[in-house]
């Protein structure tokens, strides 16, 4: 059902299928996406040239996407609250941790690391395995974005409107801001603005976006540690 939703859909000729089995990769123009199954890992793998030649062969325009938009400045805006730890917990086994680090300007990214059994989340560094430097965050934005079921549970299919406008937190440099999500078309880049419309200063680097459902619980604490559990209606 999700194949035939997927393939149903306005941009289904950008859509790519993985090859079949270990014996297709490495990927190729006829199949960029593969499956490497090393020692019981099944990673999925996929060529940015292949790819690009796939979708050109597909007839899809492939020219470079008009990425303004976002807003950036060095300089911390005014008006912040004290945030300097973000958890977000979306299910018993899947959830993370933000910490601020003040001496990198930087927030510093854990993941879950056991099933909580009603004894508390316990968490572990998420490393990059190209490195194993310890991922962070310049910003983290929590997004609430509507969702919808297309199917119900047990066999539940989520759809969710990534269009329109919302409300965000953004965590800079030890603060957060409430601010304002906006995706005005369907091709446009995700920017945050202020209430009032104006534009909100991303940190110069990188952005983590968590998205989460309009009607998630948000526990706004004193101490700088905030919590966002996702829920859907």
């Amino acid at each position: 059902m999700i194949n035939q939703r997927l393939f149903g859909s306005e941009y289904s000729d950008r859509l790519v299928l993985e090859g079949g089995g270990s014996g297709l990769c490495p990927p190729t123009d006829q199949y960029p996406m593969c499956r490497y199954d090393p020692q019981g890992y099944s990673f999925l793998l996929g060529g940015t040239t292949e790819i690009r030649g796939y979708a050109q062969n597909q007839g899809v325009d492939d020219r470079r996407q008009n990425l303004e938009g976002m807003y950036f400045n060095l300089e911390p805006p005014s008006g912040g609250q004290p945030g300097e730890q973000v958890n977000v917990t979306y299910s018993k086994d899947s959830y993370s941790q933000w910490e601020y680090d003040p001496s990198k300007g930087k927030y510093m990214r854990y993941q879950d690391d056991s099933f909580d059994l009603e004894e508390g989340e316990t968490f572990a560094p998420l490393l990059d395995r190209n490195n194993e430097e310890h991922i962070s965050a310049d910003n983290v934005v929590v997004v609430l974005m509507e969702h919808s079921y297309f199917r119900n549970p047990p066999s539940e299919i989520i759809e969710l409107l990534v269009s329109g406008s919302g409300p965000a937190y953004a965590f800079r440099d030890g603060e957060v801001h409430e601010v304002r999500w906006n995706i005005p078309a369907t091709d446009s880049v995700l920017f945050l603005t202020y209430p009032d419309g104006t534009p909100f200063p991303y940190k110069p680097g990188n952005t983590w976006y968590q998205v989460i459902g309009t009607s998630s619980n948000i526990l706004e604490p004193e101490d700088g540690s905030w919590r966002f559990e996702f829920l859907i209606p």
